[in-house]
């Protein structure tokens, strides 16, 4: 049977096997239009700088406005290298209070690609210098300067988001102007890191424009032009309708297959959903897994679950709702401001598949708030529970633990009135230390700017496919 490039791309992002390449594209969709998230804003605002502190006149700050506006990447190259001459770039105090200028204040205003990137199964690298991505997943940031810590992350011994054309925040790793390219094209270690990427992973970019025909870039699509002219490695483009002839043809002598998510912006998040596993629709246990917890058919139902709130107020907050309007009984969870607010089933399986309901009833955050997570376990010596990989059951961190399986309720979810079915497979057995497996559900744990919210979860079944 024929597949279509979009099947062929699910089946990759499920099997685990995609690292994700961002571009500046979802920076300016994430701060509706920020100049300095575009590489073309960035220089555009380094002239301006320039202007103020290495007194350029008006004739060179309007031939290079010109050249900017132009499009054209020599172009582009030209007016950032002025940039990092005038401003003495990489050690010069003008260039870094630059760089902090322009990427300390950038905010996430319209988070649903950002979620939507979170939530897929994927490392993730970026040509960006700012740090929104790391906003949104928690992860750090690594840079290609970092030669060990990128290994950790491309073995995935390690979590991190890669920067490959730098971090603001490390102004000598920023790849801006010519000779910064010709620096990073000639380092060795950054060119294998490019290489090793392609060759181990499917490299799927998403909102990148005019950067993949940068010099860096450029030079590794020619190798990859030469090197993998009989393989069968896939890599795909996404991009939107509009763009798809012109970057099919680009693409057509190299292993990169473009592929549209929709007429729009807004299309992307959803289309970027529906790459992730989805629930069967008849969510039956089969020969090869077993029922281990059925909520309504517990005597209890939610009655036995663990709860959690840094306000106390259990009563105020969590409630199970036995006589629903529809007779399935519902576990509800509210946050009235930003304490953190869960609820815990612990069930001894450490392989298999939670399946459920759940109405995002609404939320006042500003970033997603509500989740639900498969979580490993571990006993103490001294009989504690602990979370594994946790210091202590305070811990902050552990809301990002890179053990922990997650769903992130989507912001169109939030107040629609409608139960969505969903699921979270997990395999903790190759853990040390874990030893049984929790689901929880939780508000604002783990979120950056919290706030109110509630959360109700029915038909809770736990399926084990360890045994």
């Amino acid at each position: 049977m024929s597949t279509t490039p979009v099947d062929d791309l699910r089946l990759r992002v499920r099997d685990g096997d995609a690292l994700f390449v961002v571009g500046s594209g979802v920076s300016v969709g994430a701060t509706k239009g920020n100049p300095c998230a575009s590489w073309t804003g960035l220089i555009e605002s380094g002239i301006n700088e320039a202007k103020k502190v290495a007194s350029i006149g008006e004739a060179v700050v309007g031939a290079f406005q010109t050249l900017i506006r132009s499009g054209d990447l020599d172009s582009l190259l030209a007016a950032a290298e002025f940039v990092t001459r005038k401003l003495k770039a990489p050690k010069g105090g003008d260039y870094r209070s630059w760089l902090r200028n322009s990427f300390s204040g950038l905010s996430i205003e319209y988070k649903e690609v950002l979620e939507a990137i979170s939530s897929l199964p994927g490392q993730l690298a970026t040509t960006n210098y700012d740090g929104l991505i790391e906003e949104a997943t928690k992860l750090p940031a690594v840079t290609w300067r970092q030669v060990g810590d990128i290994e950790h992350v491309l073995n995935k011994t390690e979590t991190g988001v890669i920067h490959l054309h730098g971090f603001w925040r490390d102004p000598e790793s920023v790849i801006l102007g010519v000779r910064d390219y010709e620096k990073i094209t000639s380092d060795r270690h950054a060119q294998l890191v490019l290489r090793s990427i392609l060759l181990r992973s499917t490299v799927v970019f998403i909102g990148c424009g005019e950067g993949l025909a940068d010099p860096n870039f450029g030079a590794l699509l020619d190798w990859a032009r030469a090197v993998f002219a009989e393989s069968e490695r896939t890599h795909y483009r996404l991009c939107l309708q509009r763009d798809y002839a012109a970057l099919a043809q680009q693409h057509s002598s190299d292993r990169i297959r473009v592929v549209s998510y929709g007429e729009n912006y807004s299309d992307l998040a959803p289309f970027l959903r529906t790459l992730l596993p989805v629930m069967p629709e008849t969510p039956h246990a089969g020969n090869d897994r077993l029922l281990a917890y059925d909520a309504n058919e517990t005597p209890n139902r939610y009655v036995d679950w663990e709860l959690y709130s840094t306000a106390q107020g259990f009563s105020e907050r969590i409630n199970v709702h036995s006589q629903a309007p529809d007779g399935a009984p519902q576990l509800e969870i509210f946050a009235k401001g930003t304490e953190l607010v869960g609820a815990n089933k612990a069930l001894s399986v450490l392989a298999g598949r939670f399946e459920f309901e759940y109405l995002a009833n609404y939320s006042r955050a500003k970033h997603s708030n509500l989740f639900v997570y498969a979580i490993p376990m571990q006993r103490t010596a001294g009989g504690r529970t602990l979370e594994v990989g946790a210091d202590s059951e305070e811990d902050p961190d552990n809301a990002f633990s890179p053990y922990r399986k997650r769903l992130v309720v989507p912001s169109e979810h939030v107040g629609d009135g409608k139960w969505h079915a969903a699921s979270i497979d997990f395999d903790f057995k190759g853990i040390p230390g874990a030893s049984f497996s929790i689901l929880g559900i939780r508000i604002n744990e783990g979120c950056a700017k919290p706030g109110p919210g509630i959360i109700s979860i029915r038909n809770v079944k736990a399926f084990d496919t360890g045994r």
